[in-house]
């Protein structure tokens, strides 16, 4: 785990908790290693000795030692024929019984939900190994603010599920996935950069927005921060601005600097999921003011993570909740951030490229 100046903790990777599922698939995979590598290791070693004592005894005129060899061959026989059997009458009868799992999976198949970053990021599972895509669990919508409040812009969004009507990639997209799935790192993995990346700028890398520009949409202090963890110099580093950022030939760079960024704000008060990773990284980690402070204005309210509401999520700009936030331009206040907050978790699934 890396330092940052500030002090701010930056994960490598991620790791999932043990859980009850995993200790049962610890057990299978005991059984799974011992039935298909130890068994037809230390059986066909067992006939290799069997048959050396009884050709070395065969040879000497030692009948009890030919004796002995064949009794090794018998009951390492019978001891495999034993192990066979009981796996052929376990599977005849379960088989009988109950049949295979719902999605096709044979019954020994025991694939926990780990979650990894699934669960990471507050999503509806994606398809399986199998290529069946279980049924999403309805994702929890914020609450009503107590007693009402003022029907803003976003008032029917539901920021615990992802939409994308329109979408997520365009052939824009393809030459940036190689690119994608090297730079992933952490949470920032292959499928966070290229959603993000979707978010930010449709991959345009010429597009400029304020004070953000290039393909993740950065903003110089950024890159300036984290460029010299993406092998770059003080120097270089030094000189990044609009010109750099909108250079395709920096493209992957960017790609870089915007993972080790991910990283840093899901290290923060942000945290690691989805909607509040793409909150930070637009509206900054720390502070009364960043967007993943805890609302004043939601105050007493919760989130789909059961956390205190962020100022992200709030709909409002004061506790009578009669101002809105952003008003009624969809690019004022959070109002951007909400819209692609929502797009960021269902691209993250499948990108599209």
């Amino acid at each position: 785990m890396d330092t940052l100046p500030d002090g701010t903790k930056v994960p490598h990777d991620y790791h999932q908790d043990c859980n009850q599922c995993l200790l049962i698939e610890l057990g299978k995979n005991v059984i799974d290693m011992t039935f298909y590598a130890i068994v037809p290791s230390v059986g066909t070693l067992m006939f290799m000795i069997a048959g050396f004592i009884i050709l070395f005894n065969a040879r000497s005129g030692n009948s009890n030692g030919v004796a002995k060899g064949r009794e090794i061959m018998k009951n390492t026989a019978i001891g495999i024929a034993i192990i066979l059997g009981s796996w052929l009458i376990t599977n005849f009868i379960l088989k009988s019984l109950a049949g295979d799992q719902a999605s096709g999976t044979p019954w020994y198949e025991i694939r926990c939900r780990t979650d990894g970053i699934q669960g990471l990021l507050n999503l509806p599972a994606g398809p399986t190994e199998t290529g069946v895509v279980p049924p999403a669990v309805p994702p929890a919508v914020p609450p009503a603010p107590p007693g009402g409040g003022a029907q803003c812009l976003q008032s029917g969004l539901n920021l615990c599920q992802g939409k994308a009507p329109q979408g997520c990639a365009n052939t824009s997209c393809n030459k940036y996935a190689a690119m994608a799935n090297s730079q992933a790192t952490g949470v920032a993995t292959a499928n966070v950069l290229k959603a993000f990346m979707e978010a930010e700028s449709s991959c345009d890398i010429s597009k400029t927005g304020g004070n953000s520009y290039g393909l993740m949409q950065l903003t110089p202090p950024i890159p300036q921060m984290y460029g010299t963890r993406c092998g770059m110099s003080k120097a270089e580093v030094d000189g990044i601005g609009q010109a750099w950022l909108t250079n395709s030939a920096n493209a992957e760079k960017s790609i870089c600097i915007a993972a080790q960024w991910i990283n840093a704000v899901a290290a923060s008060q942000c945290g690691s999921s989805i909607r509040n990773l793409y909150a930070g990284y637009n509206g900054g980690t720390n502070g009364v003011k960043s967007g993943c402070a805890p609302s004043i204005s939601c105050a007493g309210q919760t989130s789909c993570s059961g956390e205190p509401m962020k100022r992200w999520e709030c709909l409002y700009d004061d506790t009578a909740h009669t101002q809105c936030n952003g008003g009624t331009d969809i690019l004022k206040g959070y109002n951007p951030t909400r819209n692609a907050a929502t797009r960021i978790m269902a691209c993250v699934v499948n990108p599209g490229f």
